[in-house]
């Protein structure tokens, strides 16, 4: 069918309506302008197809179970397919805003610092109730207020065990938190690095308070 003038960015030089339309595995509609740019066709073709494929989730769905969810997965793999197949023309990006984004970009971080300062305050309450217990361990008068090299190493490894069992599930969880929020690797690393930094801090002042004796 042909294009017809898009009024809403008349200001621009392409606002004609090149657009899609997808009711059906077996229906697709293209407006298409009398001159219309080849590249971007292609890449709206590619688009629609993903939409027309029998197999698309879409077609499972019904009009009372159609969430706003399900059509931005909808369109966002469509999208994804088509601009990796054919190049980038989308005259429209250049009106995209990037607050939005940015925002939404800086949520999971931000969970991510929190989860940083939980887990700094777990090791350090963690810490003070292990040389609590040490130090009722050393006031027994049976061994002369002093523990054994083996009862030093059995009080490190009591304490230092179940941590190091805590802190594998808590960066686990961190892992899979900001990965499904499509952080950045490096940012993801260095939250892995903060937090086994504090897993090493704990095992050291556990060291030093057993099996050092301070």
């Amino acid at each position: 069918m042909p294009a017809l003038p898009f009024p809403w960015f008349s200001n621009i030089e392409q606002s004609i309506w090149t657009n899609g339309f997808t009711n059906c595995s077996q229906s697709i509609w293209i407006a298409i302008p009398a001159n219309p740019d080849i590249p971007f066709l292609h890449y709206l073709l590619a688009h629609e197809l993903h939409h027309s494929a029998p197999n698309n989730p879409m077609y499972k769905l019904t009009i009372e179970h159609f969430p706003l969810k399900e059509w931005y997965k909808m369109e966002g793999t469509a999208e994804y397919f088509s601009l990796q197949l054919f190049e980038d023309k989308r005259w429209w990006k250049e009106s995209f805003t990037l607050e939005g984004g940015s925002t939404l970009n800086k949520f999971p971080k931000i969970i991510g610092f929190l989860f940083l300062i939980i887990n700094f305050c777990f090791v350090c309450v963690s810490l003070i109730i292990s040389d609590f217990f040490v130090k009722l361990e050393r006031l027994n008068e049976l061994n002369g207020y002093m523990l054994t090299d083996k009862e030093e190493v059995t009080s490190f490894l009591i304490f230092s065990i179940p941590m190091f069992m805590l802190q594998v599930l808590f960066l686990y969880f961190i892992f899979n938190y900001l990965k499904k929020r499509h952080v950045n690797k490096p940012v993801i690393i260095l939250y892995l690095v903060a937090n086994s930094l504090l897993f090493l801090w704990f095992v050291f002042n556990v060291y030093q308070f057993t099996i050092n004796g301070y």
